[in-house]
């Protein structure tokens, strides 16, 4: 026989399992991962890029190329040229 107060303990378990795992809440949309354009990966939707352009770091002299993402024209995420040979 299982005992009240195991019973409550589960009940408990399962509770704080859902709101952990919910699929709806205010900040679920902020955390939601996408296939990345680009050769980002996976990144948040609110993330995702629309353009992206080529630009030189300026950190020092080596001039490493760099690809600055872009949504709406404002960067939202910022990499390192995949196939630069530098």
């Amino acid at each position: 026989m299982i005992s009240p107060l195991w019973e409550a303990i589960q009940s408990q378990k399962r509770r704080i399992q859902n709101l952990l795992l919910q699929k709806q809440g205010a900040l679920t949309r902020e955390t939601i991962l996408a296939p990345g354009k680009f050769g980002l990966g996976q990144i948040p939707e609110r993330l995702q890029p629309d353009q992206v352009l080529r630009s030189v770091c300026g950190f020092c002299a080596t001039g490493c190329s760099l690809d600055l993402h872009l949504k709406q024209g404002e960067a939202v995420n910022l990499s390192a040229t995949r196939d630069y040979a530098g």
